[in-house]
């Protein structure tokens, strides 16, 4: 009976003969049980961790992609990885929570991907691939489909089935945009702004805040303490009110579905909000964090 050595979260290797010191590793995937045989421990400890590695990000492989002894069949998956339309399709399968905009330029990405040829696909090919981009998009679209690019392919570099991300460095070779101000306020704007206001005026605590974190009006009023989690520094937006009416989707939600926006604090910004709840009983998770302003 093959005897247990140790355990690679749900990866079993065994020594399945002490004579031949041959070690077998163990591991359910699709309701079925699969094992490999191999003649060396660190390769088996080693085979062990890229199984485990695989299933926690939902990668399936067959028993022969990890078996030392059959390169050919890795060699072949392998190849695939080079394959940006692969990276994409099988990133796109993992568990995102997008909004609807996000997800349609995924679709676009993803219809431009597999239109292009083979050779324009493959990871080591990426100046090619950006001037086929420039060929069909503007500089503006095709810095933000680089992006999700980006993000697709650093998915697989950190789990190591790519050895390195070509597209920032891609992105970088895009023209600059232009500055521009978009009627945002200067500091010394701001300053005259709150001043005018005074200290006394109970809209004063939510001005500051607006301009503190960029935040729009709708969804600063209906901010509750409940929102800001202090322990990981982050106020999740999930509601707006606006007309008088309270809407729990947000500016990034579906009509059918709650999507969270999630807002990082900085330290500026967590003590601003500390000296607002001072004399205020914050357990109360739906104590608005500015009760006095008008709703209207």
């Amino acid at each position: 009976m093959d005897k247990s050595i140790f355990k690679i979260g749900s990866i079993s290797v065994y020594l399945s003969d002490a004579n031949k010191q041959s070690y077998r590793i163990r591991w359910r995937a699709f309701d079925k049980q699969h094992s490999l045989t191999v003649t060396d421990l660190v390769a088996a400890q080693s085979i062990a961790i890229e199984i485990n590695r695989d299933l926690s990000q939902s990668i399936y492989h067959t028993r022969d992609y990890y078996d030392p002894r059959k390169s050919i069949e890795r060699q072949l998956i392998d190849e695939q990885y080079k394959d940006l339309n692969f990276l994409f399709c099988e990133w796109e399968k993992l568990e995102h929570d997008y909004a609807h905009t996000t997800l349609q330029n995924h679709k676009r990405v993803r219809d431009f991907i597999a239109s292009l040829p083979k050779e324009l696909r493959k990871l080591d090919n990426s100046h090619r691939f950006l001037e086929a981009y420039r060929s069909r998009y503007a500089e503006s679209t095709i810095d933000r489909d680089l992006q999700v690019i980006s993000a697709c392919v650093n998915h697989w570099v950190k789990l190591g089935k790519v050895p390195h991300n070509p597209y920032p460095v891609i992105r970088g070779l895009l023209k600059p945009k232009k500055q521009q101000n978009k009627g945002r306020f200067t500091a010394t704007e701001k300053d005259r702004i709150l001043r005018r206001i005074g200290d006394g005026n109970v809209y004063r605590d939510l001005y500051q805040f607006l301009f503190m974190t960029g935040l729009r009006p709708e969804e600063a009023v209906p901010l509750t303490w409940g929102n800001f989690d202090n322990i990981k520094g982050l106020i999740n937006i999930n509601k707006t009110y606006t007309a008088c009416q309270l809407r729990r989707n947000t500016k990034q939600g579906k009509k059918d579905k709650i999507v969270t926006r999630k807002y990082r604090v900085n330290e500026g910004l967590k003590d601003f909000l500390f000296s607002l709840s001072e004399g205020v009983d914050v357990s109360e998770d739906s104590a608005l964090i500015f009760p006095r302003v008008s709703s209207k």
